[in-house]
């Protein structure tokens, strides 16, 4: 979406400025003057513009701006449409992706354990620096049956998908054994630097596998997601901390292909 508002901006940016500051009249850049009967006799080109013959300045300013901003709207509307739609399909095709592959895992790992897939991103309110893991696609989540975390979103230093992100290495924590932090630390976030909202929403959460997404880039591999499988019952975690190596090797290889459906 700012890709987005940023082109539309672009259309308006030599108007912007000189609107903004009242120093700028569409009747003055296209020079056109009143003569003596203090109407404006409009042309542009030597071609006569009749629907704007004999007006006041005001009138024409104003007949002038709202044709501009009629013809603004819909080429507003046409890039919207031009970038929104095609984006749209695409995100409709990942889902259709990972919910056939879901399918075999389900099928080889039974239903207690549960599947999402984060893209890092840049947002603009954080000037593009700081990246943020944004949920694009799970699977077994059940709200309100306890999976309160459906979409829930992290920053990159949050969580175990974090650690994952910038450590670019599988992470798996039992968290039944987790120990909770002490001290001052204690007061604003846990062990992963998750806030007190987020503590609560996975508060249910059992066993935790992350595993990075690696895309390639130039000489190596640049890390920009992860596929995180949890779950919220004991025999799942059982089932998660056997078998996570197993789950880690898989996921890397699909992981692989997965990065190029990332938007």
């Amino acid at each position: 979406m700012t890709r987005i508002a940023l082109r539309c901006i672009a259309f308006l940016a030599p108007l912007i400025i000189p609107l903004i500051t009242m120093q700028w009249s569409l009747i003055d850049w296209l020079g056109w003057t009143s003569p003596k009967d203090g109407l404006i006799h409009a042309n542009l080109l030597g071609i006569h513009l009749w629907f704007l013959d004999a007006a006041t300045k005001d009138v024409v300013q104003f007949k002038l701006t709202t044709g501009l901003t009629a013809a603004y709207a819909l080429a507003l509307a046409g890039e919207g449409t031009r970038l929104y739609l095609p984006r749209r399909r695409f995100e409709e095709f990942r889902t259709g992706y990972l919910d056939d592959h879901r399918k075999s895992w389900t099928q080889n790992w039974g239903n207690e354990l549960r599947f999402n897939v984060m893209f890092a991103r840049r947002r603009a309110r954080v000037l593009f620096v700081w990246p943020r893991l944004e949920w694009v696609w799970g699977y077994n989540y059940r709200p309100p049956e306890g999976h309160h975390d459906a979409s829930l979103c992290f920053w990159s230093l949050q969580g175990i998908c974090g650690r994952a992100f910038w450590r670019k290495t599988s992470v798996f924590v039992d968290l039944r054994g987790a120990e909770a932090p002490r001290g001052w630390r204690a007061l604003w976030c846990n062990q992963f630097c998750l806030s007190r909202s987020k503590v609560n929403k996975t508060r249910r959460v059992k066993a935790v596998l992350s595993v990075p997404i690696f895309e390639e880039s130039g000489d190596g591999w640049e890390c920009i997601g992860v596929i995180n499988v949890d779950t919220l019952s004991d025999s799942g975690a059982d089932l998660l901390a056997k078998n996570w190596a197993v789950l880690e090797d898989y996921f890397i290889v699909f992981g692989i292909g997965l990065a190029k459906l990332r938007t």
